[in-house]
């Protein structure tokens, strides 16, 4: 009976030690598959949509990655075993088709692989499968990042942002199904204290009017962002108000990608910018308790600006002066005045009905800045289809300027390596709330290498 037992005991070490090596075996890299769900396309009236899958599987940040669209319930989600239960908290609407979209909110138990599913139904007959994709791009650095479709609206659009068709970005590629409003944009944004609305001057996109079963790219571009305003001051005579900003900012730099429109009139000064009050402007809180004289801030500006140039015998004095765009526009004024003169200047009479200002400039403390020591630059923009175009000139890799709707730069500029980037005309570079525009690229660009006493001359023909 003692060698039995010892038999017995073995055989059975043998066996178990036979069962199988650790080797391992085939990857799991499939999804769970969906074979069972109380969905249907058409006349789905039920507040519990159930989803039955072939394996065992868990939910995965499901608030986030599991969602109907247009939102018009709430949902409260749970699974147990094979199987998912949706629970909705009230009745789905009439005449709406809503979309089921699982990002990847369940996965499989054994390899957490994610279940991908998009899928368009009706508490009546379906009204809609129009299918609308975007695939995104540069999301790597830009976390909490949100997609949206809302009607469209004007500049409206954004202040009254609605969330029907909002959802987290999970995935590089997002499709919308059952979309009925017929002018819709399209929204792209990072939301990080998750109040559903854009963050602030963070990376956004937007596209105006896309069309039902097409595809669009898109990706976060920056967000204009204004200069710091220490202090700002009123002057209820002529309307303006007085800015102070953090001197470490570039003012110049950031004053000139504003977008300028309806009569806002803005002057830079080395301490401030003046700017016109305006329905349209970005708000600012007034003290009106302090006012300024608006015409000596106004000669002070211009002082600064005024440049003499010694070309050969002559002398050319000028200054920039940026007059209201509006004005511009329809009288077709250059921002920049030139009095050509054969003897060296000391005064400058200066009389603009524009801005109110008559007076003389003493010159005796500006710099003569001689051809020699310059480079001239002479670009021509030729097109069959338009005049007018924002040119956008950097100079040794940072932002110098950009001379808006011309056709024509003739300006001599100081030695160095320039970029010159041409633009249709009112189309910007940076997401801009206040004139939303779809992105665009320039349309034509060349780097220069301008010498001393160099004459550059650019022909561009652009259809």
């Amino acid at each position: 009976m003692k060698y039995f037992n010892i038999i017995l005991i073995l055989i059975l070490f043998y066996s178990c030690a036979n069962v199988g090596t650790l080797g391992g075996g085939p990857i799991d890299d499939k999804p769970p598959i969906l074979l069972k769900s109380n969905l249907t396309k058409d006349n789905f009236n039920s507040r519990t949509i159930t989803l039955e899958f072939d394996e065992y599987i868990s939910l995965n940040n499901a608030e986030k990655n599991i969602l109907i669209l247009p939102k018009t319930c709430n949902l409260k989600i749970s699974s147990i075993n094979k199987k998912v239960t949706i629970q909705l908290d009230s009745q789905l609407k009439n005449d709406v088709t809503y979309n089921l979209i699982i990002n990847g909110g369940i996965i499989d138990n054994n390899a957490s692989n994610k279940f991908i599913y998009n899928y368009i139904f009706s508490k009546n007959v379906l009204a809609d499968s129009s299918i609308i994709q975007i695939n995104l791009s540069n999301l790597e650095n830009n976390k909490n990042t949100k997609i949206c479709i809302n009607s469209n609206t004007g500049i409206d659009s954004f202040k009254n942002f609605n969330i029907d068709y909002m959802m987290p970005v999970e995935t590089e590629k997002i499709i919308y199904r059952g979309i009925n409003n017929p002018s819709i944009n399209l929204w792209l944004y990072t939301d990080k204290n998750n109040d559903n609305k854009p963050d602030l001057y963070e990376p956004i996109n937007f596209i105006k009017n896309i069309n039902k079963d097409s595809t669009y790219n898109i990706s976060l571009i920056n967000w204009k962002k204004p200069f710091k305003v220490n202090k700002v001051i009123n002057d209820e005579t002529f309307s303006y108000i007085k800015l102070y900003y953090d001197k470490e900012e570039n003012i110049s730099e950031i004053i000139s990608k504003i977008n300028i429109e309806s009569s806002k009139l803005i002057l830079i000064t080395s301490e401030y910018a003046i700017a016109k009050k305006d329905n349209n402007s970005l708000e600012f809180t007034i003290d009106t308790s302090v006012k300024f004289n608006y015409k000596d801030d106004l000669k002070n500006y211009i002082l600064k600006s005024i440049q003499i140039l010694k070309i050969r015998n002559n002398y050319i004095v000028q200054y920039k002066l940026p007059y209201d765009i509006k004005n511009y526009e329809k009288n077709h004024h250059l921002n920049v005045i030139r009095r050509t003169l054969n003897i060296k200047p000391d005064t400058f009479i200066i009389s603009d009905k524009n801005v109110g200002i008559q007076d003389t400039f003493n010159l005796k403390n500006i710099n003569i800045d001689e051809e020699q020591k310059l480079s001239h630059l002479t670009v021509s923009i030729n097109s069959s289809t338009s005049n007018y175009f924002d040119i956008k000139i950097t100079k040794n890799g940072k932002y110098f300027k950009t001379i808006f709707n011309t056709n024509l730069i003739d300006e001599y500029f100081e030695p160095n390596v320039y970029k010159i980037e041409i633009y249709k005309h009112n189309y910007e570079n940076e997401f801009n709330p206040l004139n939303m525009i779809k992105n665009t690229q320039p349309i034509y660009e060349k780097t220069l290498y301008l010498k001393a006493s160099w004459e550059e001359k650019l022909d561009v023909k652009v259809d």
